[in-house]
Formats: C-alpha cells, sequence, structure tokens
C-alpha cells in the first residue's frame, strides 16, 4: 500500500517562493541590461534578498540563466501546444508558431538578443539535453503527423525528415536573432513560414522515371 503524497511545509513552499522569486528578478535584470552586465549583487538587490541566500538557492549567476531557459522552453511548448489544438492548415499552424515566437523575443527588448545569444551558447556547451527540448522535438513531430491525417503534409518524405525542416528553421530564427543586431525576425518568420509550409505541402504524384544503364562490357 503506497502511502499518501504529503504536501509541502510551510518552509519548503517559502523555499520555493523565495527561489522564483530570484529567478524572476534575475530574468528581468537580463533583458533590462543584458546577461553579462547584471551582478549576482543585482540580482539580490531587485529580488530583495541577502547575497548569501542567493548562494543557497543557486552556486551561480550561470544557473539563473538556466532556469530563465527553462522558461523560455515552457514558453515555446505553450506555443505549440496551442497551434497544435488549433483548427487550419498545416501552413496555418506554422504560421501561427513562427510568428509567435518571433513577436515574443521582439517585444522582449533589445538586450533579448544578448539574453538569447547566452542561452544558446550555454544549451550548446552544457552537453545535456533537457527534457523540454525531447518535447519540443515530439510537439513539432506532432504537427507533421496531424498534417499527414489532415492530408495536407506530403508523405513520401519521412515524418522525422519534414520534422526536422520546421525545427531546424526554428533554430535558424532564434540563433539568427541572438547573433544579428539587425536582424528583422518578424519579416524573416513570415517568410521561413511560409518556405517550410511550402516544402511540407503535397506534391503531385509524377512516375519514377528510371535512368537506362550503359551494358557493360569485359575489356
Amino acid at each position: 500500500m503506497t502511502s499518501p503524497q504529503t504536501s509541502p511545509t510551510r518552509r519548503d513552499r517559502r523555499k520555493l517562493e523565495m527561489r522564483e522569486r530570484i529567478i524572476q528578478a534575475a530574468h528581468s535584470l537580463f533583458q533590462a541590461n543584458g546577461y553579462q552586465a547584471s551582478t549576482v549583487a543585482d540580482i539580490c538587490i531587485e529580488a530583495d534578498v541577502a547575497y548569501k541566500t542567493f548562494f543557497n538557492h543557486f552556486p551561480s549567476k550561470h544557473q539563473v540563466l538556466l532556469e530563465v531557459e527553462a522558461e523560455g522552453l515552457e514558453s515555446v511548448l505553450t506555443h505549440l501546444s496551442d497551434v497544435l489544438e488549433s483548427e487550419g492548415s498545416t501552413a496555418k499552424r506554422i504560421a501561427a508558431f513562427f510568428e509567435r515566437i518571433a513577436a515574443e523575443a521582439e517585444a522582449a527588448g533589445p538586450m533579448n538578443r544578448e539574453l538569447l545569444a547566452e542561452m544558446i551558447h550555454s544549451a550548446h556547451t552544457r552537453g545535456d539535453e533537457p527534457d523540454q527540448i525531447k518535447r519540443i522535438v515530439a510537439a513539432i513531430k506532432r504537427i507533421v503527423e496531424v498534417g499527414i491525417e489532415q492530408g495536407d503534409v506530403r508523405t513520401d518524405v519521412a515524418v522525422d525528415t519534414l520534422a526536422d525542416l520546421i525545427r531546424g528553421n526554428y533554430y535558424v530564427l532564434m540563433i539568427s536573432f541572438g547573433n544579428l543586431a539587425d536582424y528583422a525576425i518578424v519579416n524573416q518568420a513570415k517568410s521561413l513560414a511560409s518556405l517550410v509550409a511550402e516544402s511540407l505541402a503535397v506534391r503531385d504524384s509524377s512516375p519514377i522515371i528510371k535512368i537506362p544503364q550503359e551494358p557493360h562490357s569485359d575489356a
């Protein structure tokens, strides 16, 4: 017989609330001033916590960045869930996903470029893959599968390959925005979404043309 789950104690709740307050303060500062310019002392002031309290919850500023990254990935998952539940064609779902991501990134402010670049660099050097990334991959694959079920996505290419096409262009969008100061992310999102949708669209069947082989002769 399994024992019933115990509710978190008041102390546990206070620790979680303090941890979240630090994360939100850090996120706000990273977006306002940039990741590099924001110090642990700045975060403590913004969160109204003692310097020692910060290190009771996080070993470093970089660890807080990982938590901010995790919240960003949750936002991506929310967008994917919304578009999967929406009515309409696969092209509309892809356009909605790309445009939502772009609008959110642009609305976060100019220092969001640096923050995004830091998160991308962190993801590349960390060496592990968060569970959220696996869920994003699965959700994007589901967009393709739903499109096939609806009959507006091609079936002559593997589902995983088509899903990689969506995911790859999403990454291009984010990496370019994080590293290029003059990158017009909203316009590029629309263009990339249109190109990806066109690539996934059903093709007219055409006969396979076999190229005749030259007869082999022994010299």
